[in-house]
């Protein structure tokens, strides 16, 4: 139920008192939430009855000239007067709920769409065999594997490794719709996104035996020996304490 910003001034539902205009809130809302056609901002007796002094204060709102009293379909009642002028028609209402069925189906459908587009390829490149023409196992940027966490690069330099996925975060869209604001559902623009949000930065640490543990030397075995042994697993924990 929609309701005029000037209500509160109104001299109707001043005239009514607050206990009154608490029915007829309640009311709308019970006529929004049930509304059929030719019944529209209509309220039965029998639910008003339910609540507490309902009566009195349905026929005081009679009184005011808020409500009329009618029967419809053999149901007695009361009607909110001038519903129709703030408020949608059952022919309406039916109307909107059908444009937002119809647009949440489209939605529905272009997730698919999008899904299908990411684990099957967007089309291109499929010989007439049927199989897919990959190169270095990318189709128009789209990996026809089931996209996973980027595996973890790691450089050694001196005594030292860096981790990461890679040294420079990846855009978010495919070459094609690069820098295209309203670009269709496309299928590598959503593998880009993944990649773009799962980047992160490389983590650098050093490792050194403990000769060299403040002045390395970068021709020590023992030092690139603690650096092998160690880069990896230590590199991992530090990046997923980071996470």
């Amino acid at each position: 139920m929609k309701v005029d910003d000037r209500l509160h001034g109104h001299p109707k539902a001043r005239a009514a008192g607050l206990a009154a205009m608490g029915l007829w809130v309640l009311a709308g809302s019970y006529a929004s939430a049930y509304i059929a056609k030719n019944r529209e901002g209509f309220v039965p007796a029998t639910w008003i009855a339910t609540l507490p002094r309902g009566n009195s204060n349905a026929n005081r709102l009679v009184a005011v000239g808020l409500w009329t009293q009618e029967t419809v379909d053999g149901d007695a009642g009361f009607r909110f007067k001038d519903w129709l002028e703030i408020n949608p028609s059952w022919e309406q209402e039916q109307a909107r709920k059908e444009k937002e069925r119809a647009r949440q189906r489209r939605s529905r459908s272009a997730a698919r769409a999008a899904e299908a587009e990411v684990e099957h390829g967007d089309g291109h490149g499929v010989t007439p065999g049927g199989s897919h023409a990959m190169s270095h196992g990318v189709s128009h940027g789209v990996s026809h594997e089931t996209p996973t966490r980027p595996d973890l690069v790691v450089e050694t330099f001196g005594g030292g490794a860096t981790l990461g996925t890679a040294r420079v975060r990846p855009p978010r869209s495919c070459e094609r719709h690069d820098g295209q604001a309203d670009a269709p559902p496309c299928g590598a623009c959503r593998q880009a996104r993944i990649s773009h949000e799962n980047w992160k930065p490389a983590v650098q640490q050093t490792f050194r035996c403990v000769e060299h543990s403040i002045d390395h030397s970068g021709v020590c075995r023992s030092c690139r020996a603690d650096e092998l042994a160690e880069a990896i697993p230590s590199l991992k924990s530090a990046l997923d304490r980071k996470e």
